[in-house]
């Protein structure tokens, strides 16, 4: 796509995470994988299960489901969460990344384009996946924010319209 701001037009490649550039769901693969390096934590599937019948009923939004998915991690501090979350991408996701999508994004840098992931799954994870395929924004509608964000994957933007915003001011 190209983007037109104050007269400057740029090119930019906008990607998904979870069936995009993975061909599988990272929130439910990074589920699994704490329950694999800590077997107790399997106690709370089942309302996990619950919970998503609830939210295929409408009952429950996205972000609460989500949620969920993610009490597993309870108790687990910051530090290992990102270690655990390390380990989880060069262990599981990187042989599940895409690779037509790995490509398509070598040829789109080479051709200039600027490249945004923008994800509703977790920041704890995805992080790592967008430095790893070198994205130039990272957007992140969950943990992201458009006031104190800079679009790196350690600090991404909530939002789309304003990555696009900052591109014009950082570009320009």
């Amino acid at each position: 796509m190209q983007i037109t701001n104050n007269k400057k037009t740029y090119k930019i490649a906008l990607y998904d995470i979870d069936y995009t550039i993975i061909s599988i769901n990272t929130l439910l693969a990074f589920t699994i994988f704490i329950i694999k390096k800590n077997p107790i934590k399997i106690i709370f599937l089942p309302l996990s299960f619950f919970v998503t019948i609830l939210w295929l009923l409408r009952i429950i939004s996205t972000t609460k489901v989500k949620s969920f998915w993610l009490l597993p991690i309870n108790g687990i501090s910051e530090k290992k969460i990102n270690s655990i979350s390390k380990e989880f991408i060069h262990k599981t996701i990187i042989q599940k990344i895409k690779p037509e999508a790995i490509e398509n994004i070598k040829d789109y840098k080479k051709k200039g384009y600027i490249i945004i992931f923008a994800s509703a799954s977790f920041e704890l994870y995805i992080k790592y996946i967008a430095e790893y395929l070198d994205a130039d924004y990272y957007v992140d509608s969950s943990s992201g924010s458009d006031i104190q964000g800079d679009g790196s994957p350690n600090n991404p933007f909530k939002t789309i319209s304003h990555a696009l915003e900052q591109i014009d001011k950082s570009k320009g």
